[in-house]
C-alpha cells in the first residue's frame, strides 16, 4: 500500500508512521514538499 501526503501535515504523518506506514522518498509537486510512505499489504 502507498500513500502520498504533504511534509507540512504533520497530524497526517502521526497518523501514517501509527498505522506501520515507513517514509519511502520526499519530492516537490504542487509547489509543496510531499512524502511518499509505504506498508506492506496484510494477507
Amino acid at each position: 500500500m502507498v500513500v502520498v501526503t504533504q511534509a507540512a501535515n504533520e497530524r497526517s504523518l502521526h497518523l501514517l508512521r501509527r498505522n506501520g506506514f515507513t517514509e519511502r522518498e520526499r519530492f516537490e509537486e504542487f509547489g509543496e514538499e510531499q512524502v511518499l510512505a509505504q506498508r506492506p499489504l496484510r494477507v
